[in-house]
């Protein structure tokens, strides 16, 4: 996760990530752990696995889906804010194995609040000189 979905990313990158994170997801799968479950952290890391590797998938696939740089969120390939997504949330749901993202109208922010937010690019020139560097 921190080197295809880090702080500054790429398509490219979130595209690799998402197959790397994909094959560990068959691999998860194939998680066993002897003896009963009870006062057993090795069944219990293992239950985790594969509840990461669901997390894991919906956060890449929302840095795909979401083209723009807001926030945590640097797209090096979208450096610029898109004033459509200001307005939108991505929603990440299992049906069955799948991980589906579902883009949804955000709820709009009270006047007050939004006085206070300034939306001005998520990466700063000189953030942007370090992360190339």
């Amino acid at each position: 996760m921190g080197e295809y979905n880090g702080l500054a990313r790429t398509g490219e990158g979130l595209e690799e990530g998402l197959k790397r994170m994909l094959e560990l997801k068959e691999r998860v799968n194939d998680l066993a752990v002897a003896d009963s479950r009870m006062f057993n952290p090795g069944w219990h890391s293992a239950r985790d696995q594969c509840f990461m590797v669901e997390v894991c998938e919906a956060m890449i696939r929302c840095g795909i889906e979401r083209a723009e740089s807001r926030g945590g969120h640097w797209r090096l390939d979208h450096l610029d804010l898109d004033p459509d997504w200001g307005k939108h949330n991505l929603v990440s749901t299992l049906d069955g194995a799948e991980v589906r993202i579902e883009k949804r109208r955000a709820t709009e922010m009270p006047p007050e609040l939004a006085a206070l937010i300034d939306d001005k690019p998520a990466v700063s020139q000189a953030a942007l000189q370090i992360t190339r560097a």
